[in-house]
């Protein structure tokens, strides 16, 4: 190898290294942005680590004021309730005391009957807010005993019948007796089916209220409909807020407090079931309850019956 190939493949060397350097440079440069943009994300990653577990002690303190809160408004709650109830009783006691007195019906009947209904009217108001902050504090207890739904139903229909009949009304009842007693809590479905079937009467002003049931399987289907008023969808998603009716103008011409559909739909959660609603206005509304049914494979409904007899 001459001389000249000699310095050329020097030259060459040279070069390449120039550009190797220059690359490594560049690639050394880039690092030390990337290791710079590490720490800055790092930084920022603390800090937006320390806002979250801030505003995460934040919230755990104010869900612990809020527990207390509630749990205080539910107790005072149940509190007054049962201090209300004990007057109301009262009153409630001496005026059907007074009306089976012949001479003070004849005198002030009339106004002794505006007292026996305000006050049972705010009776039922007091057991609803009761029933809702035992239900909100979780200290209501549902019942597992034996009963009779055909005899349920019946007593409903003795209940809502003539309600019914005093407006015109038809009250159909569509099923079939149940091969055996239910297993479950008597006085709170019945408390649900009577606040349906009460507002579907109070609703409707011609036509019908349904009463339909059907056993399926392990499931309790039953279905609250009526001809009256309805509902948009807006007054539908709405239906089972509680202290919520359809708008101001119903609440006004029904009355009522819209506590009722609310505590319904929190009783079907705690038997396990569902309540659905649907509606038209104009219409009518059809409430719809799928009860997980346990059957009672000890009692029957003869011995129900004697039960209840014997208990009075």
């Amino acid at each position: 190898m001459s001389d000249e190939d000699l310095e050329g493949r020097v030259r060459t060397l040279e070069r390449v290294n120039r550009v190797l350097e220059r690359k490594l440079e560049r690639a050394l440069d880039n690092l030390e942005r990337l290791e710079d943009q590490k720490e800055a994300n790092s930084r920022f990653l603390h800090s937006v680590i320390a806002q979250m577990q801030a505003k995460e002690e934040e919230l755990l303190r104010k869900n612990e004021a809020l527990v207390e809160a509630t749990s205080a408004k539910s107790i005072f709650l149940a509190n007054m309730s049962h201090e209300l109830r004990t007057p109301l009783n009262a009153v409630i006691g001496y005026t059907e005391l007074l009306l089976d007195e012949p001479e003070v019906e004849a005198m002030a009947g009339d106004d002794l009957d505006a007292i026996l209904r305000a006050s049972r009217g705010l009776l039922r108001l007091i057991d609803d807010i009761l029933d809702l902050t035992k239900i909100e504090s979780g200290r209501l207890e549902l019942e597992r005993r034996p009963f009779c739904f055909g005899m349920l139903v019946r007593d409903l229909s003795d209940t809502i019948e003539p309600l019914a009949r005093s407006k015109g009304l038809t009250l159909v009842i569509d099923g079939h007796d149940l091969p055996s007693p239910l297993v479950g809590d008597e006085v709170r479905l019945r408390q649900i089916l009577t606040n349906l079937l009460s507002n579907a009467v109070k609703f409707t002003a011609h036509g019908s209220v349904t009463l339909k049931y059907r056993l399926v399987g392990q499931t309790l289907h039953v279905a609250v409909s009526d001809s009256g008023i309805g509902m948009t969808q807006r007054e539908l998603s709405r239906v089972f807020d509680p202290f919520v009716q359809a708008d101001t103008s119903t609440t006004r011409r029904f009355g009522g407090t819209g506590l009722g559909l609310s505590i319904a739909r929190r009783l079907m959660d705690l038997m396990g079931g569902e309540i659905v609603a649907t509606s038209v206005p104009s219409r009518g509304t059809v409430f719809e309850l799928h009860i997980p049914a346990e059957l009672s494979e000890e009692a029957s409904c003869d011995s129900v019956l004697a039960l209840r007899r014997a208990l009075g």
